[in-house]
């Protein structure tokens, strides 16, 4: 009984779905493939590079949108990350620390030459710095990091590295130069204030210069940096640094 009500199903359903059908659409599917490929309207004007089908199975989705929403960044549009404005108080002194934060805290390494490192933000804020601020980040493996800003190489020692965590929102370092412990760390601006714990008329004007740079869609990040004592370095936790 159950063989012959599916004999039945199959004879039935074969004439509203023929076979020859989903052949057709498959072989349809390879043919215009080719015409999107050859279309000189998805060509990359900076590369030269045509639009490469990797998927037969996706044109009718495809064909279906009808607005692609996009980050703040360009993610997913061309994937660059460009350094536009810095804001730092006035003097010499704040511009070399605000380098040294950029130059030390970040797990950027430098390979036969060149600047190596997972996070997009770093590559380009530590490049910007070579390129347009006078730094530059020598070398640096795990006990030590050595830099040079406006042609004077300082040499510090790595004590601990705080990575960066969602809880956080914040990634520091701790190093020791010339009998002095250092800490710098980078992160998002209220993680940042937070550990700062102070609201002068210096932190009013960035505070604005902050929600100014959100305002035209940029991404900020804000950078810290203080001196500790000798037996603070090694003694607070994560959440602390």
């Amino acid at each position: 009984m159950a063989v012959k009500a599916a004999g039945s199903f199959y004879l039935l359903f074969n004439q509203l779905i023929p076979f020859e059908l989903i052949v057709i659409i498959e072989m349809a599917k390879i043919h215009y493939t080719f015409f999107m490929e050859q279309d000189y309207l998805l060509l990359n004007s900076q590369t030269g590079s045509r639009l490469k089908v990797q998927n037969l199975s996706m044109h009718e989705e495809i064909g279906q949108i009808d607005y692609l929403f996009c980050d703040k960044t360009g993610t997913l549009t061309k994937n660059e990350l460009l350094f536009r404005y810095v804001s730092t108080k006035e003097g010499v002194v704040a511009r070399k620390d605000f380098l040294r934060c950029v130059l030390l805290c970040h797990e950027v390494y430098r390979v036969n030459g060149k600047l190596t490192g997972a996070s997009q933000d770093e590559l380009v804020l530590i490049e910007h710095a070579e390129k347009e601020l006078g730094g530059k980040l020598l070398s640096r493996d795990k006990e030590q990091i050595e830099i040079e800003i406006e042609g004077v190489k300082e040499q510090y020692r790595v004590l601990k590295v705080h990575h960066f965590t969602s809880d956080r929102r914040m990634m520091s370092i701790t190093v020791s130069c010339n009998g002095r412990t250092l800490n710098f760390g980078k992160g998002a601006d209220q993680a940042i204030l937070a550990k700062v714990g102070r609201q002068g008329e210096e932190d009013s004007k960035l505070i604005s210069e902050l929600q100014n740079f959100a305002s035209q869609g940029l991404r900020t990040l804000m950078f810290a940096c203080a001196e500790l004592e000798i037996t603070g370095a090694h003694d607070e936790d994560d959440d602390e640094q």
